[in-house]
């Protein structure tokens, strides 16, 4: 499998014995990226804690263990993230082989797409959390605002987390195109209602009702809505053209 140009079909040992030593490389990619986490975790935990700089909000710690708890959660999230291009590029060269001349492209560009969306999804979310947190903490302006250390991380990574998977959603309407589940046409139909939607969600994540605060959040996700419904014309396009 490691020659994608061989003419020769591998036995299942020799499928095995590829398989092993491509978790290899991963495992030792993940353990540097773990060793360089911790000798950088304090500049790692400087950018995690700038959405909550400026709110005046106490983090705390409720027990002995949380902050060595939090410490191997950060630096073992961040060194997934660092070895991430050489897992990816593990499972590109194991999976390819098997795959067609088509396969091969359509899953190539799917894989760069899905990284530049995710990572516009995370820097979106990272950039939103403080609008967040200060609407959430000034529900009640009677009581003090003291988050533990571990809550506000959980709260964080699955902000992001969320925002990121969000942003897939152009390859997602892509996919459901290609198996024929949905159209472009589907997809503008429900505009008007996707529209609301989003502004509502602005609503909620925004401290104020300032029309401004609430057209600048929802404007980029109107956008990937509208690159949702121009990525399903084009599959449409394309599959019509391969069936003539």
């Amino acid at each position: 499998m490691s020659d994608p140009s061989s003419s020769t079909e591998m036995t299942l040992l020799e499928h095995l014995q590829e398989l092993r030593r491509r978790l290899l490389i991963c495992l030792l990619a993940l353990g540097c990226s773990f060793i360089l986490g911790f000798f950088v975790h304090r500049r790692i935990f400087f950018l995690l804690l700038y959405p909550v700089r400026h709110l005046g909000v106490e983090l705390i710690v409720l027990s002995p263990t949380e902050k060595i708890s939090v410490l191997l959660k950060t630096i073992l999230i961040s060194s997934v993230v660092l070895s991430s291009p050489i897992i990816l590029h593990q499972v590109w060269s194991f999976t390819v082989p098997a795959l067609t001349h088509s396969e091969k492209r359509y899953l190539k560009w799917s894989f760069f797409f899905s990284i530049i969306l995710f990572l516009a999804g995370t820097v979106f979310a990272f950039f939103l959390t403080p609008w967040g947190l200060k609407f959430l903490l000034e529900l009640i302006p009677e009581v003090r605002n003291m988050i533990s250390l571990n809550s506000y991380l959980s709260f964080l990574l699955t902000l992001i987390l969320a925002f990121g998977l969000v942003f897939q959603f152009p390859l997602i309407a892509v996919f459901l195109t290609k198996i024929n589940l949905i159209t472009y046409r589907t997809l503008q139909k429900k505009r008007k209602h996707a529209i609301l939607g989003i502004f509502i969600l602005a609503a909620i994540l925004t401290p104020t009702v300032d029309p401004l605060t609430l057209t600048l959040l929802a404007l980029p996700l109107i956008a990937l809505y509208e690159i949702s419904i121009w990525t399903s014309w084009l599959m449409s396009k394309k599959s019509s053209r391969e069936k003539d």
